[in-house]
């Protein structure tokens, strides 16, 4: 078996990020589907037969997706629901088990390189995890989004360090709540999730 390469490591954790911004209802099934498909035609270091698991799941999804489109829908055998869920968690079960395979032997320092790597997918005021770079690949186009935790606007309120750490203090000293409330996780923990914060804005 083939060392999984770090690029594909990284790959597959967009893959994972993107899973989870549909599982949020930030990504709409269209989306989902087109860069599913982009970012599995960039892996080459997988077996052939989880490439094809994977695809194959894709490949209901898009039927799904076609079908709601056109009206047909309806005519779907079984709940469609119920098969866009198993879909979704059979992606996710293939993307987290190809890497803790991988991993057991692979280089360690992989894994901590692509979580380097991918550090900016988080907020630069509270450290949450966006499941997108929110200041753009090359770190110059921000997306203008809100934070859904701090509130913060990306482009605007992060645009340097003293900016971050003058809407950072103001936020926690006003209880560090959650802009959208709704989307808090239970059991949140604002410690762990601020070690994420990247180095250069703490």
């Amino acid at each position: 078996m083939k060392t999984l390469c770090e690029y594909d490591l990284k790959q597959i954790r967009l893959i994972e990020k993107r899973l989870d911004l549909f599982k949020n209802n930030k990504l709409d099934l269209f989306d989902l589907v087109g860069e599913l498909g982009g970012l599995l035609n960039a892996i080459e270091s997988v077996p052939d037969s989880w490439m094809d698991e994977f695809r194959t799941e894709i490949n209901t999804l898009e039927m799904i997706h076609d079908c709601i489109e056109d009206g047909s829908i309806s005519k779907w055998s079984g709940d469609f629901k119920e098969g866009l869920r198993k879909s979704i968690a059979k992606l996710k079960i293939l993307s987290s088990g190809i890497i803790e395979e991988y991993l057991k032997i692979s280089d360690p320092n992989i894994l901590e390189s692509a979580i380097e790597a991918n550090v900016t997918y988080n907020c630069r005021v509270c450290g949450l995890d966006q499941g997108f770079d929110p200041w753009g690949e090359d770190g110059q186009t921000p997306t203008f989004d809100i934070c859904d935790c701090c509130g913060v606007q990306f482009g605007y309120q992060d645009c340097n360090v003293l900016y971050v750490k003058k809407f950072r203090e103001e936020w926690l000293g006003n209880g560090a709540k959650w802009f959208f409330s709704k989307d808090e996780p239970q059991n949140w923990s604002l410690e762990a999730q601020m070690k994420s914060i990247p180095e250069e804005y703490k």
